[in-house]
């Protein structure tokens, strides 16, 4: 059965914080760790391909961590959006989200 809006805004309105954080945080912890597992088993895999696998691992090690950086250093400003063009929406469209950011 769907839980409609109003029981969600009841759910976080009346739960207990500490079992509401559980709650939420639980499915971000199972993702968390579903895609650490999934990039041990590929670099696993990496290197065990014939030939190249070292120079491979190598090419994945030195990109994953600017990958990160990247994704670290751009996030916040597209999270930031986002929020704003959501907040300005809820507004009835008092201002177009997006216009201050610049």
């Amino acid at each position: 059965m769907e839980k409609t809006t109003e029981e969600t805004k009841n759910k976080l309105a009346q739960m207990p914080v500490g079992r509401l954080l559980i709650s939420l945080a639980a499915p971000a912890i199972a993702a968390q760790l579903v895609n650490l597992l999934y990039n041990m088993v590929d670099r696993i895999y990496i290197g065990h391909i014939p030939g190249i696998g070292a120079a491979a691992l190598t090419g994945v090690g030195l990109f994953a961590p600017i990958l990160m950086l990247n994704l670290c250093l751009c996030s916040p400003d597209w999270l930031w959006r986002g929020a704003e063009s959501l907040y300005c929406h809820g507004k009835r469209g008092l201002r177009k989200g997006g216009e201050n950011t610049g």
